[in-house]
């Protein structure tokens, strides 16, 4: 037990500057009780594939050590999550409202398919940042309220990548900015 070392994480740092020694938050974090939380952890190394690294800054992929207990990281379990300093992360979101833009046609269809609007109801994949979930559309139209599986942690202005089951495969079909 003494030389088990922490969860991994891996991904690409979009801004800002990381540093071993540094407290970070992860959000939406793990559900407890039904109740998403988020989690603040201490970076123990940081490394790319060559090398490892005292500091990290945008470009690249980058893995984290953190002091989290691997169960907490393994099989992709923090897949979606976003990383940030405590108390300066984005709002994690249950529910998004956005305004939408479709393509005028499907993506991936060997035959020419027009989009048809969204309708209330329907199941949709939606990306965001590093997470990919699915979502209801509760209210349909240019600005669309979906209700999330699973939370998301984004910021006014985020793009969402909207998805819908065609032929027995999703689709792409259009994208919104969280408002």
């Amino acid at each position: 037990p003494e030389q088990l070392v922490g969860g991994v994480l891996g991904g690409g740092l979009v801004r800002g500057k990381l540093e071993v020694g540094q407290e970070i938050e992860l959000r939406p974090g793990v559900q407890v009780d039904g109740e998403w939380k988020p989690i603040v952890t201490e970076i123990v190394s940081l490394a790319t594939e060559k090398e490892k690294l005292k500091e990290a800054t945008p470009g690249g992929s980058i893995a984290i050590g953190t002091k989290l207990d691997p169960s907490l990281t393994k099989q992709d379990a923090m897949l979606g999550a976003v990383a940030g300093l405590p108390g300066k992360m984005p709002p994690v979101h249950r529910e998004v409202v956005l305004e939408v833009e479709l393509f005028r046609e499907v993506v991936g269809l060997e035959k020419r398919a027009k989009v048809e609007p969204l309708r209330q109801g329907e199941p949709l994949i939606v990306n965001v940042n590093t997470a990919v979930g699915v979502g209801v559309v509760v209210e349909a139209g240019e600005r669309a309220k979906i209700a999330l599986k699973k939370p998301v942690c984004a910021e006014k202005g985020d793009r969402f990548v909207l998805s819908r089951r065609i032929d027995g495969k999703w689709r792409l079909i259009g994208y919104g900015r969280l408002v």
